[in-house]
Parts: C-alpha cells; sequence; structure tokens
C-alpha cells in the first residue's frame, strides 16, 4: 500500500521483531530502520535483519526521541493513545508527501488516503503528510 522504492526510508516506530522492514527491505531494497525500546525485541529485529540479509539499523530508543525526519514512510502498530501523542511529531518532523501506514488503528481526526481490510485480518490505513 506504501508503494515503496529504492528511494524510500523506512521507519518502523515499534518495529518489534523487524517482520515488517525485512519485507520492505525484500520488495524494494529500500533503506530501513527500526525503533523500540525493548531490548529483547531490538535483539530479535537484528537477528531477523542478520538472517535475511537486511541492509538496516534497529534502534533500542524511545519512539518519541527518534529522528524521523528522513522518513518517507513510517510504519506504525502502536494503541490509540499512543499515536494521539505521537501525532505533533509526526507533523513537525515529516516532510510533506511522506506517508504513514497504520496497522489496525486510524488517527482519529485524520482522514486516511486508503483504507484496506484484508479479508481476516485488521484494517490497515494510509495518510499522507500535508503541506506545514
Amino acid at each position: 500500500m506504501a508503494k515503496l522504492t529504492t528511494e524510500d526510508t523506512v521507519i518502523d516506530l515499534g518495529c518489534g521483531n523487524g517482520v515488517l522492514l525485512v519485507e520492505a527491505y525484500k520488495k524494494a531494497h529500500c533503506k530501513v530502520m527500526g525503533v523500540d525500546c525493548a531490548p529483547l525485541q531490538c535483539f530479535l529485529a537484528k537477528l531477523n535483519f542478520l538472517v535475511h540479509g537486511v541492509k538496516g539499523k534497529i534502534k533500542m530508543q524511545d519512539l518519541f526521541k527518534a529522528d524521523i525526519s528522513k522518513a518517507t514512510v513510517i510504519f506504525l502498530f502502536l494503541l490509540p493513545k499512543v499515536m494521539e501523542d505521537l501525532k505533533p511529531k509526526l507533523q513537525k518532523e515529516l516532510r510533506p508527501g511522506s506517508k504513514i501506514v497504520s496497522y489496525t488503528f486510524p488517527f482519529e481526526d485524520w482522514e486516511p488516503n486508503e483504507v484496506d481490510w484484508p479479508k481476516d485480518q485488521m484494517p490497515v490505513y494510509v495518510y499522507t503528510v500535508k503541506k506545514k
């Protein structure tokens, strides 16, 4: 849904084991970075990168402190409260045209460009950052 290309820089905030980033890298050979605050998740993501030959970064960091200014695509699978708290950061740091892909939970007052609800799965929402 993000229509990734080799020119994209994908950042997954709350990356968990990094599986989305592995798939993004395999599909488009784009730049990828994962951010998670849990040591075990970061270890598993790094292991996934190693096993799948992904050239990317995993940072153990608070997602609110991560530098996302170079991202063209942000992946999110976060609880609604965290997403609401994250909105000012996204609006401030992302460039116009950047995409935000959220699995399961939408932003309350943002209109998605696209919504996909695959059979037997939760919805995926795609937003595009507007001019500031």
